[in-house]
């Protein structure tokens, strides 16, 4: 009895993986792997230049608040 429970949890976890593994199709590998770029929109625009791949979801970092300060001026008492 504990071994037939056993391979049933078995087929069911196979069956699971299977699925979630089958999910994932080319496009979404590759949209993956050009994550990294996905920061820094002028990296984005030089790899759609030199290989023609496309990074779907480009952002743009928000600016630091003391960006345009000396790094050091906001400490002076």
């Amino acid at each position: 009895m504990t071994m037939m429970l056993l391979a049933s949890f078995a087929l069911i976890v196979a069956f699971g993986l299977s699925l979630a593994c089958g999910v994932m199709d080319e496009a979404h590998i590759e949209q993956a792997a050009l994550i990294p770029f996905a920061d820094d929109p002028d990296a984005a625009e030089q790899l759609t230049r030199e290989t023609g791949r496309r990074c779907e979801t480009v952002v743009c970092p928000v600016q630091e608040p003391f960006a345009d300060q000396s790094s050091v001026a906001y400490l002076d008492a």
